[in-house]
């Protein structure tokens, strides 16, 4: 079984609450996070290539452990070995996940796989338009994975309480891909989230 962390799985998101960055997503990325990466040419072969090797990694470590901690040596010697394959410097349970979302039109800006620096679980913050927020709710319950609305701005955090739970979520998001292609069809422009007064 895959590990485990210690956050509250929750799906609480409504449309009035989402927003897009005046300035542009890959813009809002790259003033933000000093390790963005763009991945808004992602594709839905690029989501199965990464989920492949995910989960296959995911579960070969997961095989031949005998205990957790013997899961962490094997998982860090693996991606050690392997992890240069997806030439991407997100972590390892993210890039998935990353990929679907920005196959699907949202955009991605910071990402976790919940190490000790980071938030504690598994999490990849984003963008999304009001008209997409059907298919990722349909998606995250799928997955059974969380997804908020964040606190101002109108970014959203998709998020797991275990290692492979984000990996779900790009699964889902590839069965919905025709459906996510359609929806962007003649999309209006998005909105600019609202600033807090001064």
């Amino acid at each position: 079984m895959a590990p485990r962390y210690d956050v509250e799985v929750k799906v609480d998101v409504t449309a009035e609450r989402m927003g897009w960055p005046a300035g542009g997503a890959i813009r809002h990325g790259l003033d933000n996070n000093r390790l963005f990466e763009d991945l808004s040419h992602a594709t839905w072969a690029d989501v199965a290539h990464s989920l492949e090797t995910e989960a296959d990694l995911l579960e070969r470590c997961l095989r031949d452990a005998a205990n957790p901690d013997e899961f962490e040596d094997l998982l860090s010697q693996a991606l050690d070995d392997e992890w240069d394959s997806l030439e991407t410097c997100l972590d390892f349970g993210t890039v998935s996940a990353a990929l679907a979302l920005n196959a699907a039109g949202c955009r991605s800006f910071t990402s976790c796989s919940g190490h000790h620096h980071g938030c504690g679980y598994p999490q990849v913050v984003f963008w999304a338009r009001p008209e997409q927020l059907a298919l990722l709710l349909q998606a995250a319950h799928a997955a059974n994975v969380g997804l908020l609305a964040g606190d101002s701005g109108g970014w959203l955090e998709l998020y797991s309480d275990s290692m492979d739970g984000l990996m779900r979520f790009a699964r889902a998001m590839l069965g919905l891909g025709p459906a996510f292609d359609g929806s962007s069809k003649g999309q209006k422009r998005p909105r600019p989230a609202k600033r807090a007064p001064a």
